[in-house]
């Protein structure tokens, strides 16, 4: 069992169980789970690990692309759900904001663009303007980046 851990009482549980003899990982794992432990371990975030990722994505370049964009939002949902569960932020915060933060500034022009052309979102005289709810938002950058793919698949290059 010194292959799954080094701790030598894990080892002992585990080879007490009735089904470690058959080798059958699975019915192992099923039976720790059912003993008070988890599939996977529980990742601990800190107060600021929201704006770490959003700034560390905005470092790179801001999200440009269908799998950036699903990677950084299955990491910020679990940040924000761990976020609301600590009640490390209200839970009115302004998550849009920080998914419109993230996103790259030729990417958020377009987005803005459609945005406002559907009067999704308001803009001000002094250049400002508001960002539009959560689920709004998310499906606009979808069907932009889902567009990207099929210009790209059809004429072999971007367009924007």
């Amino acid at each position: 069992m010194e292959l799954l851990t080094k701790d030598p009482k894990v080892s002992d549980a585990i080879e007490a169980i009735p089904c470690y003899e058959e080798g059958n990982l699975t019915k192992i794992k099923k039976d720790l789970i059912a003993k008070g432990g988890r599939g996977q371990p529980e990742k601990r975030y800190r107060k600021d690990s929201r704006m770490d990722i959003s700034n560390d994505t905005q470092d790179n370049g801001g999200i440009d692309s269908l799998s950036q964009y699903k990677e950084f939002m299955g990491d910020y949902e679990i940040i924000a759900t761990h976020s609301l569960r600590y009640r490390y932020i209200p839970q009115d915060s302004m998550h849009h904001e920080d998914l419109f933060y993230c996103l790259s500034a030729e990417f958020k022009g377009v987005l803005c663009k459609e945005m406002i052309k559907d009067n999704v979102i308001v803009s001000f005289e002094d250049g400002g303007y508001l960002i539009p709810p959560m689920k709004i938002l998310k499906r606009y950058i979808e069907q932009e980046l889902e567009a990207r793919i099929l210009v790209i698949k059809r004429y072999g290059k971007k367009f924007y």
